[in-house]
């Protein structure tokens, strides 16, 4: 617990981070609702002592109901209002969380579009990159669920707690007897899971791998014209029985702890009840009170149970979070920095000099010392074997790539020097195998200039009719 306590906050600074930036009036909301909900099921339990007492005194029947009746509608009032309150934190949950994702996606997708193309060769980066997108943010998520269910649980403790306290101080250790055997078998439980998530998240991602292998398009060729089945079959077996053994056994661990809490948790119970009992016996404590301390008792005991499991889960979803978060930094340290600088129209001369690249964490120069001068109006064919670094050249002369060495200037100024999209606006390019887009012809062909005033469509068909374009169009279903 105490380890528990101390790792929590640096686990749930970045989702806060996240919340406060998306949704901080409903979260606002949600901690101020919960502290009312707090406070009302406190005020509750502490009227069924008066429920109680009214019932447990002297009188007939009739008379001890009717002497009950004000504290016991207070009661009804008391949770009422409770219930009310647990609906609306639901209802500002309910904003939260939507607010969250979107948010933590779009930071993700504007970081994968401002970094620098280079950056896709970095396996390191390209593997970051896709545990943000495919754990990072869905933990993310999770994260705030489940610190809206930690605040709800530690508030809901407090208050039985606090009732119990006013109550009778000699009722708190009462409390901590009856809640240690779930409290034990909870953090034990937790604990067991994260000690073995490591191997756990290791085994996933190779089976992930191999079913995105198995189910993505590009692959399929590939393995058809192999004959690579088989292969990737029993790869995936290999790897998915491992996972189903770890899961099982990490299961079965969990469901001995859990069972071995239970059974400590039925004799703190009955030691809780014998306690009580000694109390009544030698007039220490009242008979109402007793009743009422029965009730908060065990509202503590599920609410702190709750506490630890949904604590536990947020730590571990901060870890993933944390990944995250580290994505993004990296992916800002990665990206140009802004510039206002804007290249000529049309440039009329291209020059390099002495330019070398090697790609990140390569252990030699993709290209070596290259001097070359272009002028306008000029074509210019690169030709060489494959991997000689064509492909590479072509991308350091129109920008998107930034050299590592030497220096490439469009009319003496130097390109890295240049804004990034004005470069851009004066390239085009064609790929052997383009991006098919999932959108209807138009924005297909309006990709490169999708900005570009046409009212008339005049540039959208001279160019689609320049590449051949118009023949494709005019076989699909809608035009």
């Amino acid at each position: 617990m105490a380890q528990l306590a101390r790792r929590l906050p640096a686990s749930i600074r970045p989702v806060l981070s996240v919340i406060r930036a998306t949704a901080p009036r409903a979260a606002i909301a949600i901690l101020v609702l919960q502290v009312a909900s707090g406070l009302a099921f406190a005020f509750g339990l502490l009227a069924t002592t008066g429920v109680l007492e009214e019932l447990f005194a002297a009188g007939p029947t009739a008379d001890r109901v009717l002497g009950a009746l004000p504290a016991l509608l207070f009661v009804v009032g008391a949770f009422t209002v409770r219930g009310l309150l647990d609906t609306c934190v639901a209802l500002a949950h309910a904003r939260i969380v939507p607010a969250v994702y979107r948010v933590a996606e779009e930071r993700l997708v504007h970081a994968g579009l401002r970094v620098e193309l280079d950056a896709f060769d970095d396996p390191e980066f390209y593997d970051r990159m896709h545990r943000a997108r495919d754990r990072g943010i869905y933990y993310l998520e999770r994260a705030t669920d489940t610190l809206v269910e930690v605040v709800g649980s530690l508030f809901a403790v407090a208050a039985a707690a606090g009732s119990l306290a006013v109550l009778h101080p000699i009722l708190l250790p009462v409390l901590a007897l009856s809640v240690l055997p779930e409290g034990w078998s909870v953090v034990h439980s937790a604990r067991l899971g994260y000690a073995t998530m490591t191997r756990t998240v290791t085994l996933h991602r190779p089976a992930r791998m191999l079913s995105d292998l198995a189910t993505d398009r590009e692959p399929a060729t590939e393995l058809r014209a192999c004959q690579a089945e088989p292969f990737l079959r029993a790869e995936y077996h290999k790897v998915a029985d491992l996972l189903q053994e770890q899961e099982v056994a990490v299961g079965l661990a969990q469901t001995r702890v859990k069972a071995v809490g239970q059974a400590f948790a039925g004799i703190a119970t009955g030691a809780t009840i014998v306690l009580l009992g000694v109390l009544l016996s030698g007039g220490w404590l009242p008979l109402a009170v007793a009743g009422a301390a029965l009730i908060a008792i065990r509202s503590a005991s599920s609410a702190l149970g709750r506490l630890v499991r949904a604590a536990n889960l947020v730590f571990e979803h901060g870890l993933y979070v944390a990944d995250y978060q580290a994505f993004l930094a990296d992916a800002a340290d990665r990206s140009r920095p802004p510039t206002a600088l804007r290249p000529p129209g049309t440039p009329e001369l291209i020059e390099l000099s002495g330019v070398c690249f090697r790609y990140r964490g390569g252990d030699r120069d993709a290209l070596t010392g290259i001097d070359l001068t272009i002028h306008k109006g000029q074509t210019v064919a690169l030709v060489g074997e494959n991997g000689s670094g064509k492909t590479t050249l072509a991308k350091l002369i129109t920008g998107l790539y930034r050299p590592t060495g030497g220096r490439i200037s469009w009319d003496g100024v130097d390109l890295a020097d240049l804004n990034p999209e004005s470069v851009g606006d004066r390239v085009g390019m064609v790929q052997q195998s383009p991006v098919r887009w999932p959108h209807d012809a138009r924005a297909n062909v309006r990709l490169g200039r999708h900005g570009r005033a046409d009212p008339d469509d005049t540039a959208l068909l001279g160019a689609a009719a320049d590449a051949g374009a118009d023949e494709v169009v005019a076989g699909l279903p809608d035009g």
